[in-house]
């Protein structure tokens, strides 16, 4: 196994591991392939001055929540949680936008955050009217400020856009669908 994808820190006194297989910390510990929902961000709060980096897996009714906190008004994302998020970039989210894809195709409609994501696309209401980006139709995604935001440009090049904070459960995995959905569709990446 590369060392890049082993992960070992101690937080609060607790061992935190973290390698292609699971993630404990303490005496919690998860599969990757049981994992079922996840959220991370990054967040920096100007009163404290810090930076907020969190981690939170489930797998089943078990949890595990991973913090950090660093001091400083530029600090850049705790390094333990910045070589996690390959890991479950890369074994956990595409088996998660797999399963989430599958329950799509099977008709339901999920929701994560604000959003309803269903076969013909993301859906939301970020003002007074409810907007929906067709899969064939979105452009892209960006992380900004905390959020995921998924958009495409109209015929005059504004921008029409749907987004979702990144703390909600399964909102990170939403890029994965998106190109786990382009792909069943038949749809360039």
């Amino acid at each position: 196994m590369a060392d890049e994808l082993v992960v070992r820190d101690v937080i609060k006194g607790k061992e935190l591991y973290a390698d292609p297989m699971r993630i404990a910390l303490g005496d919690v510990e998860l599969a990757t392939d049981a994992i079922d929902q996840v959220a991370y961000f990054s967040e920096f709060h100007a009163g404290a001055a810090s930076r907020l980096d969190r981690v939170t897996l489930w797998a089943g009714s078990q949890s595990l929540v991973i913090n950090y906190v660093t001091r400083g008004r530029t600090a850049p994302m705790h390094p333990t949680v910045a070589r996690i998020i390959p890991i479950l970039e890369t074994i956990v989210l595409p088996r998660i936008a797999a399963e989430m894809v599958g329950r799509i195709f099977a008709g339901e409609i999920l929701n994560v955050g604000p959003l309803k994501v269903s076969r013909e696309g993301l859906s939301g209401r970020p003002l007074l009217r409810t907007v929906t980006l067709p899969w064939e139709a979105i452009e892209g995604w960006t992380p900004r400020a905390g959020l995921i935001v998924f958009f495409r440009r109209d015929n005059s090049g504004k921008e029409i856009s749907l987004d979702t904070r990144m703390s909600y459960t399964n909102a990170v995995v939403l890029p994965a669908v998106l190109t786990e959905m382009r792909s069943r569709l038949g749809l360039p990446a």
